[in-house]
């Protein structure tokens, strides 16, 4: 088994590499970083908390990743292609 900390977005194609890694028996998710991308840090920690939510995970710890560039460059998202979640065209399911 191998011990993994995620650094993610929490977009569209993070979203899915998390849920492989909780889903994948060989993978011990010790933890997920979750900061800017596609998506605000805070849009991707909601979304982090969601999938470890729907998945039944929640034992396993968020921690708060960069919310920008390191340049200080401004940040431009796209809603119009990762949707305004982040997730695409995905509606939250109740959980």
């Amino acid at each position: 088994m191998y011990n993994v900390l995620m650094f993610v977005d929490s977009g569209v194609d993070d979203s899915f590499a998390l849920m492989y890694a909780l889903l994948n028996p060989k993978i011990n998710l010790v933890g997920v970083v979750s900061g800017y991308g596609n998506i605000t840090k805070e849009q991707s920690i909601m979304n982090t908390a969601y999938l470890l939510k729907l998945a039944g995970r929640e034992d396993i710890p968020i921690i708060g990743g960069v919310a920008g560039p390191l340049s200080g460059e401004p940040t431009v998202y796209y809603p119009e292609i990762h949707g305004k979640e982040g997730l695409g065209r995905l509606d939250r399911l109740p959980i």
